[in-house]
């Protein structure tokens, strides 16, 4: 089956969404993600060790 032989216009809807996927270029890098939640951490006051949680807090496993 082709995909523009698809039920209900599907096919061709799919085709223009894989397209746009095609020509989608991230502006966003594992870089500015982790400033951005370094910036967003800091923002809301959590600590390190609130982070990071502490070992008598931690699930048993």
């Amino acid at each position: 089956m082709k995909v523009g032989t698809l039920a209900g216009g599907f096919g061709t809807r799919l085709a223009e969404e894989t397209e746009s996927l095609h020509a989608f270029k991230p502006q966003w890098t594992a870089r500015r993600g982790v400033a951005q939640l370094h910036e967003a951490f800091g923002t809301v006051g959590l600590l390190l060790e609130e982070f990071e949680g502490s070992a008598s807090s931690a699930s048993p496993k």
